[in-house]
């Protein structure tokens, strides 16, 4: 009993917490240390958003080229998540 009460707070908070965050426009900022290689430093901010297009600022400071890009394509993914959930 006590494990299904859980189990539905934690479901109640997480549904709650993801239509809050669908409404948000997204916004992350990265500061990995990275030793014996470049540090990765960037922010990735969403502008704007309609039905069919996002703007979204990008910010590179430093960091090596495969993971800055890995980082634009997650905020794409994510950002498309968003819309198709209704945010």
């Amino acid at each position: 009993m006590r494990a299904s009460i859980i189990a539905f707070v934690s479901l109640a908070t997480a549904l709650i917490s993801s239509s809050q965050a669908a409404e948000a426009l997204y916004h992350r900022e990265i500061n990995e240390k990275n030793p014996g290689g470049k540090d990765l430093k960037m922010t990735v901010q969403e502008i704007r958003r309609d039905e069919r297009t996002s703007i979204v600022k990008v910010t590179f400071e430093s960091g090596a080229s495969v993971p800055s890009i890995m980082v634009v394509v997650r905020a794409a993914a994510q950002i498309l998540f968003c819309k198709m959930s209704g945010g």
